[in-house]
């Protein structure tokens, strides 16, 4: 009896060391940082139409997170999502310093579709990836980001560092990975086709499937 009970205690020892080892991987490996792969995206020229339909999708998407106190999409706090951490929005005007002014088309596609941001860091699942998004949608978004639209106007508010909780952490290292640049060009759907137009909209532009869905 006495062998069985210390054989079930060293278990039990073995299981407290295995968790608090795994937790403790999670905690300091923090968010993963990925290798950034080289994509053919040439600068473009954007017109009014492109503008005009990237802000439409902006203010579904890019505007509601990230308006800051200044109007402008300097960032905020996240304060709507405790469970992620003390999360803050990142200033996306074009600002060279504190937003994404230096980044080039090629980065910001890059980013949106595969949720890496050029230096390698992922953006866990809070932020929006966009890999189902045609390159109309696509290209729109970055031409509102580079346009005359006062909302998107240099703001020199510095991004606050955001502390994300352990289950940001946890949920970044078994569900939520870098997604794959797609290898040929999203076409735009039959927007005749209101329902193959609408799948679009929920899984493509807007997105909606990876937080309503049953297993992401």
């Amino acid at each position: 009896m006495k062998t069985v009970l210390r054989i079930f205690l060293y278990l039990i020892i073995l299981a407290v060391v295995a968790v608090v080892g795994f937790v403790a991987f999670i905690q300091l490996r923090g968010i993963p940082k990925y290798e950034v792969d080289k994509i053919d995206y040439p600068q473009m020229v954007p017109d009014s139409a492109l503008v005009a339909n990237g802000a439409k999708i902006a203010t579904v998407q890019c505007i509601v997170c990230h308006r800051g106190s200044d109007g402008k999409l300097s960032g905020r706090p996240l304060t709507e999502v405790p469970q992620f951490g003390d999360i803050h929005s990142a200033n996306i005007t074009q600002s060279k310093e504190h937003g994404i002014g230096n980044w080039t088309d090629a980065q910001i596609a890059y980013l949106l579709r595969t949720g890496v941001k050029p230096d390698g860091q992922y953006l866990p699942p809070y932020m929006p990836k966009f890999p189902h998004m045609s390159e109309y949608d696509l290209k729109s978004v970055i031409s509102f980001l580079h346009s005359d639209m006062p909302v998107v106007q240099a703001s020199e508010i510095a991004k606050v560092q955001s502390n994300p909780a352990f289950l940001t952490k946890f949920l970044c290292f078994v569900a939520f990975k870098k997604i794959p640049y797609p290898t040929t060009p999203v076409s735009h759907p039959d927007t005749t086709d209101l329902v193959m137009y609408g799948k679009y909209l929920v899984t493509g532009r807007y997105d909606c499937f990876p937080c309503h869905s049953k297993d992401f």
